[in-house]
């Protein structure tokens, strides 16, 4: 057989299918080591790691004016380390973070967002602990009445930028992911289409279809799911495989998936996700925001 077929993209399909036909027979799992943390984690990326250790920023969506919003998290063996990120030239002080991105890589800048959409660039520097605001805009309006945006990340397809986000959804209102080409801040974002979500699980009511999404080099898309029961819960997630972007007829197309549950939460409402890049296929780190309960970190 020709070397062709064991490349990199025909390995990393052919886990895909090998997943989802080993969870349609079998329960989710239940996401492996996991780490408290003194506050609630509503979307994370990693910046660097090794074979012993992660670094990743987390960002917080509490409002309260005393509390962080964006911190780096250092997970060494069973050991955490939470330094908070001091946040430079930022104007106004954004009510809530609710996802973070890395359009190029962590030496260049991050994004987050806002539920209400408010993109905002930083650079950072790990060593001052400090995140200086670089400029921000404003994603584009939807046919959604009220959005509430939980989930961003970016993608290079066919030599560009397409940025992903996704809006959370509630009950019987389903879950939407958009998607459009990204050229920057300083050029407004236009709707190139859009998919709606609606997940099996967690069953309403208080669930919300998608929490975060995270974007693998192939275009698969991961998104998580959870049910908010109020400040003390109950909760409970789960992350799904939910499809594939990719170029069709010159522009980004969608492609959903049969959606099936790869990882459960009970008791957890996880609100961050990401892939660990280069840790063989199906390897995530999960940050849950159980309101008075605190937040955790679960790495499988």
């Amino acid at each position: 057989m020709k070397d062709i077929f064991w490349s990199e993209s025909f390995k990393n399909k052919l886990f895909i299918l090998m997943l989802i036909s080993f969870y349609s027979s079998a329960h989710a799992q239940i996401a492996g080591d996991n780490y408290l943390l003194p506050h609630e984690v509503s979307g994370v990326r990693i910046v660097s790691q090794s074979s012993e250790s992660y670094q990743m920023l987390i960002v917080h969506d509490t409002s309260k004016k005393n509390k962080p919003k964006l911190s780096l998290v250092t997970v060494e063996g069973d050991q955490t380390n939470v330094c908070v990120m001091n946040l430079m030239n930022l104007g106004k002080r954004p009510k809530d973070i609710e996802a973070i991105a890395i359009p190029e890589n962590p030496d260049s800048s991050i994004m987050v967002l806002t539920s209400k959409g408010r993109l905002l660039e930083f650079a950072i520097s790990i060593q001052s602990a400090e995140a200086e605001l670089l400029g921000e805009a404003r994603l584009p309006k939807s046919s959604l009445e009220k959005a509430r945006f939980e989930g961003l990340d970016f993608l290079d397809l066919d030599g560009q930028k397409l940025i992903v986000w996704a809006d959370r959804g509630k009950d019987e209102l389903s879950g939407t992911i958009f998607w459009g080409w990204f050229e920057g801040v300083e050029t407004p974002v236009t709707i190139l289409g859009e998919a709606p979500l609606r997940v099996p699980y967690p069953r309403v009511p208080n669930t919300r279809h998608i929490t975060d999404l995270a974007l693998g080099e192939d275009g698969t898309i991961f998104i998580t799911a959870a049910s908010d029961g109020g400040n003390k819960g109950p909760f409970s997630s789960y992350c799904y495989l939910a499809g594939t972007f990719m170029m069709e007829n010159e522009l980004p197309a969608y492609k959903p998936s049969s959606l099936v549950p790869l990882y459960e939460f009970p008791g957890n409402k996880v609100e961050g996700l990401d892939i660990i890049k280069h840790a063989g296929h199906g390897s995530f780190v999960f940050g849950a925001d159980n309101e008075d309960i605190g937040g955790r970190l679960f790495i499988h």
